[in-house]
């Protein structure tokens, strides 16, 4: 399994991931990423991802890929609905080193 880190997000703000939901593709843009935050060797940060109206408002693991990125898997969490879609967030927690 990868470890993704703030670098591996950091330059794609604005990229579109593929987004696999049950089998229907969805595409997710990456809108913003939080900056990391170190506490006793751990990096945390978060992301912020918005799809169309289309994409279901649910939680879970879904698997994402984007050009220049290995096909991974993401747990995400749906945080708003409006007029432009469904934000979604994705939390990292990762080991220094």
């Amino acid at each position: 399994m990868t470890t993704l880190r703030h670098a591996d997000f950091a330059h794609r703000v604005g990229d579109e991931f593929t987004v696999d939901w049950s089998g229907t593709m969805h595409t997710l843009v990456l809108e913003a990423v939080d900056e990391p935050h170190r506490a006793d060797g751990i990096v945390s940060f978060g992301i912020t991802l918005r799809g169309d109206a289309s994409v279901p408002a649910e939680q879970g693991t879904r698997s994402f890929t984007a050009v220049g990125f290995n096909t991974t898997e993401l747990f995400i969490v749906p945080v708003g609905r409006d007029e432009h879609g469904v934000r979604f967030h994705a939390a990292f927690s990762v080991q220094e080193g």
